[in-house]
């Protein structure tokens, strides 16, 4: 990831390491396999499509919209503290 990747926060709000994981659990129990295999296990695409037997467009569609999702859930958590 690179700074132009990652989400950008007010200082006063960033998230805790807390919010992150919090945000990955509540992910769909599908998406957070994909997630962790690709982020944790350092996964190609390719070769999260080969162990799961879907395409590595599906696989992309997966990790955009769990990205997403972890984001929004981070930045409500953030404005619940301020």
């Amino acid at each position: 990831m690179t700074d132009m990747d990652a989400p950008s926060f007010p200082s006063a709000s960033l998230p805790t390491i807390e919010d992150v994981q919090a945000a990955i659990e509540k992910l769909p129990a599908f998406e957070r396999e994909i997630f962790y295999a690709h982020r944790a296990d350092g996964l190609s695409f390719a070769e999260i499509a080969g162990r799961y037997g879907i395409s590595v467009e599906r696989v992309e569609g997966l990790l955009v919209r769990s990205l997403g999702r972890i984001r929004r859930r981070i930045e409500r958590a953030g404005r619940r503290r301020r």
